[in-house]
């Protein structure tokens, strides 16, 4: 791992944030998280920008990335978020603007710096409550480590911080049990609600959140997954419009 010069850090190195216009969960579904990163992978060639860091929730996405320059950074995310809100306005049968802001920026000013970043970033599905380990959420670049292949510029990433699995886990283990002092921009991923949950699981196993088309194979698995995460028996029946004992039934099965 060699030594970048600290001038680099001053112009080159930025953690980016978007997110969906007031606070919508415009990332909800896998396919919508997909095709952003898809987005951002296809484009970075063309700016010359290298993805060290990533991860996408529900209504925001993080990215830490290396650039040419600041102009390179804006034409990049414009042209990224602008093939994103034509593609969700389609998807979702709507019009208007899509995320909040163009997106958010933060300098990097050294390697430690860096590194912390990283490791935050790949952290965020832990600290919103959605997964207990960093590699148990699809959407984040702690997977891209482990594996060894995914969307991430390895070849850049080593220039300066382990990137190795061995090292990758040691790291987030030793971020994980310490306090990450610096200030990050972010934006707080709020608990989803009973509704919310099940509208999710229905999108993702049937294809929409129509609670009354779903079919009773269907509503076993969304009742099955509502349960694991937690939710009681009694909201599940609301939530499919069947009796307590009928579900409970399901769930012995």
């Amino acid at each position: 791992m060699s030594r970048l010069p600290r001038c680099a850090f001053e112009t080159e190195f930025f953690h980016v944030i978007v997110q969906g216009i007031n606070k919508e969960n415009i990332f909800s579904a896998p396919h919508f998280k997909e095709r952003y990163m898809q987005l951002v992978v296809d484009r970075k060639q063309e700016f010359e920008v290298k993805l060290l860091a990533y991860c996408v929730m529900d209504n925001h996405c993080h990215m830490l990335l290396h650039v040419p320059d600041v102009e390179a950074l804006g034409e990049f995310m414009r042209k990224v978020n602008t093939m994103y809100a034509q593609y969700y306005n389609y998807m979702k049968q709507r019009v208007g603007y899509v995320f909040r802001d163009r997106y958010k920026s933060q300098a990097i000013m050294d390697e430690q710096y860096l590194i912390n970043c990283a490791l935050y970033i790949q952290n965020n599905p832990v600290k919103a409550g959605i997964v207990q380990n960093p590699l148990d959420y699809a959407m984040d670049s702690m997977r891209d480590y482990i594996l060894g292949s995914g969307r991430v510029d390895f070849d850049d990433a080593k220039e300066f911080m382990p990137t190795s699995p061995k090292d990758m886990l040691e790291l987030m283990e030793q971020y994980s049990a310490a306090d990450d002092e610096m200030e990050w921009i972010d934006i707080k991923e709020e608990q989803p609600t009973d509704s919310e949950l099940f509208a999710k699981a229905v999108e993702t196993h049937r294809g929409d959140a129509a609670a009354d088309l779903v079919d009773k194979k269907t509503a076993k698995v969304v009742a099955r997954e509502m349960s694991g995460k937690g939710m009681k028996l009694k909201a599940i029946a609301q939530q499919l419009g069947k009796t307590r004992q009928t579900v409970a039934n399901w769930l012995k099965e």
